[in-house]
């Protein structure tokens, strides 16, 4: 897996925050939400890692054009969008060890 960079890292960290991630305490609903917008986006451009669990909903896959997060997330390639999507992954799974999902 490659390395994420600086500025991609920051870039997440921020949309994390403006998600929710701190201001309003809900972790999981603001990790998840993002999780799966870029999901979306996996979906459509490379296999979707196996351990991501990640299936398109009965009407197939859909790319929130209307979501918060599209314009940044339309922003970056494939390879950075995978990157996070694992970062992402990994974040989700921590936060529901932790008993912070619903």
């Amino acid at each position: 897996m490659k390395c994420m960079q600086t500025s991609i890292f920051k870039d997440l960290k921020q949309t994390l925050s403006e998600n929710g991630y701190h201001h309003n305490g809900d972790k999981w609903g603001a990790a998840i939400g993002l999780f799966f917008d870029i999901a979306a986006f996996v979906y459509e451009e490379n296999d979707v890692p196996r351990e991501w669990n990640y299936r398109p909903g009965a009407f197939g896959n859909t790319i929130d054009t209307d979501s918060y997060n599209h314009e940044w997330l339309n922003s970056l390639n494939a390879d950075q969008r995978l990157s996070i999507g694992n970062y992402l992954y990994r974040l989700t799974n921590i936060l529901e060890k932790n008993g912070l999902s619903y």
